[in-house]
């Protein structure tokens, strides 16, 4: 079984934007969840939110973080860009589509699932950004989109089995 966690609120987009004071509260509020699943391993993005988001968790369960610059956020432009939903949701209608110094959706996928694929046969979690959960989600059922971004959640907690995947509730994150 695998298990995908968008991160934590945090203060911004940049690789190295810490957790928001909620953010860090909602790290440590989810740590009972996490460890009620079985988890043996915690691969996540560099960023600082999204390993900032699994510290609590991983202290707790005695597990090491490895980090993957697979699940890294997805690179939609080279720099940050005012219109980023309007592209954003272009980007997801035509997932071969590059905005310049972007990568486009189906190579963000694709190197996610390289992370995913390296570590099969481990009950992992997973924890990664809103743009490359909503790709991962696709290949599980879900539909790629702005509605799906939106809806992630952050945190936002996800079981990942087979081609399906569901929703595991966050109780008292808020």
């Amino acid at each position: 079984m695998i298990w995908l966690l968008r991160h934590c609120e945090a203060t911004g987009q940049a690789p190295d934007a810490p957790l928001t004071d909620r953010g860090a509260r909602q790290a440590q509020t989810i740590v009972p969840v996490l460890a009620g699943l079985g988890v043996a391993r915690i691969v996540s993005s560099p960023y600082l939110r999204a390993t900032a988001s699994a510290a609590p968790f991983a202290a707790e369960a005695g597990l090491a973080i490895t980090e993957d610059p697979c699940l890294a956020e997805w690179r939609l432009t080279s720099g940050p860009a005012e219109n980023w939903r309007d592209l954003l949701a272009a980007s997801f209608a035509d997932p071969a589509l590059a905005h310049p110094g972007g990568e486009t959706a189906a190579t963000a996928l694709a190197r996610a699932l390289r992370a995913l694929h390296a570590h099969e046969g481990t009950p992992t979690l997973f924890v990664t950004h809103g743009g490359i959960a909503t790709l991962i989600l696709s290949r599980f059922g879900g539909v790629p989109g702005l509605e799906t971004l939106e809806a992630l959640g952050s945190p936002g907690l996800f079981a990942l089995e087979g081609a399906t995947h569901q929703r595991l509730a966050l109780p008292g994150v808020a």
